[in-house]
């Protein structure tokens, strides 16, 4: 895998994203939070089902699609969120890439190693980012957690920590 030469967005300007697949990790935790942040413009929603589409595009005032290639070419995102099923993870994530937007991929990536390589090596040859969906990692609770798993901390509560 290459290094990548990733050039930033623009400050001045709200991050324009778009999410392909708005199943429940899309409904519960991508489109709710995205929808307040103040340098966030959300541009367009995709999925299969039409209905579903409707709905949440009607929820959020946003662009509603049935196909990724409609949702790219009307909205051009700077990022597109991926929340498909994993099956569909490694065309939607270079079909947004090709079109050169970065892309957030829910968990797993990909069904395989071999597919997760194929998207790291596309996104560095484009200079583009590719990053896996670890929202949970900023949440509060688990950031206390954390503290409680530090080295120099399993002593005080009279445990060890994990190996790893």
């Amino acid at each position: 895998m290459s290094r990548i030469k990733f050039t930033p967005l623009s400050p001045d300007k709200p991050v324009r994203i778009a999410v392909i697949g708005v199943g429940g990790a899309a409904q519960i935790i991508h489109l709710p939070i995205l929808s307040e942040m103040d340098d966030v413009e959300l541009v367009g929603i995709c999925d299969l089902e039409a209905f579903k589409v409707g709905r949440i595009s009607d929820k959020y005032s946003v662009q509603g699609f049935v196909d990724g290639v409609n949702l790219l070419k009307h909205t051009s995102p700077d990022v597109v969120f991926i929340c498909s099923p994993t099956i569909s993870h490694l065309p939607l994530a270079l079909l947004a890439m090709e079109s050169g937007s970065h892309v957030i991929i829910e968990k797993p990536v990909a069904r395989n190693l071999e597919e997760t390589k194929r998207l790291a090596d596309f996104a560095a040859q484009k200079g583009l980012l590719a990053l896996v969906a670890m929202n949970l990692r900023f949440r509060q609770d688990v950031s206390v957690l954390k503290i409680f798993w530090m080295p120099e901390n399993s002593a005080n509560f009279g445990g060890s920590v994990p190996a790893g």
